[in-house]
């Protein structure tokens, strides 16, 4: 017992070792995956992505966003956009599932990050429980860039209880110009 009159709680094992989450997390994405595959130009999985093949291919010519042509999201939103449409552009594959496997590779590192902050915080299991959480969700956060705002955020906290703040402010200012949301976290 320490001065205080309490005590450490014991180290308790892992329901499921990391090594685990990752496979469940990967067989996740690929069963997106291989739906997306056979579905891609099903309504639900085509419209954000069209949008943002429209929005983005311009690049490829050299006009620039706000400046050449009209571009409605914030500035750090067209890089999975254009890495998209360059990538499209030399290979023979669908943009809609160029998009899909960028963002869900983006998907594995918010599943990292979530681990990582979860150790940091003491939460055991930290991944699995946002993969089972959050599985449903999966399939349009794949085919969204609120994935990549969310994977700033998470590195942006990470990095703040680190006691990294200068990076965890560079950080959030990424997440915030992807997509406006992680805002609400500044006051933090």
């Amino acid at each position: 017992m320490s001065e205080t009159g309490s005590r450490k709680a014991p180290e308790r094992e892992k329901l499921i070792p990391d090594e685990f989450v990752w496979i469940i997390l990967l067989a996740v994405v690929l069963v997106v995956g291989v739906f997306v595959a056979s579905n891609w130009h099903h309504a639900i999985h085509k419209a954000d992505p069209t949008a943002f093949a429209e929005r983005s291919r311009p690049l490829l010519d050299g006009s620039l966003p706000y400046v050449d042509y009209e571009f409605e999201h914030l500035p750090l939103a067209i890089l999975p956009m254009a890495a998209t449409a360059v990538i499209e552009s030399v290979v023979d594959v669908h943009y809609t599932l160029i998009f899909w496997a960028i963002m869900s590779v983006v998907l594995v590192g918010v599943g990292h990050l979530t681990n990582k902050l979860g150790d940091l915080l003491g939460i055991e299991d930290a991944a699995l429980r946002w993969v089972l959480i959050s599985w449903a969700l999966l399939p349009l956060l794949a085919f969204r860039v609120d994935a990549l705002s969310l994977l700033f955020t998470l590195l942006a906290l990470t990095l703040a209880i680190s006691k990294r703040e200068r990076a965890s402010a560079w950080a959030m200012g990424a997440a915030i110009a992807t997509k406006g949301w992680p805002i609400v976290l500044v006051a933090v």
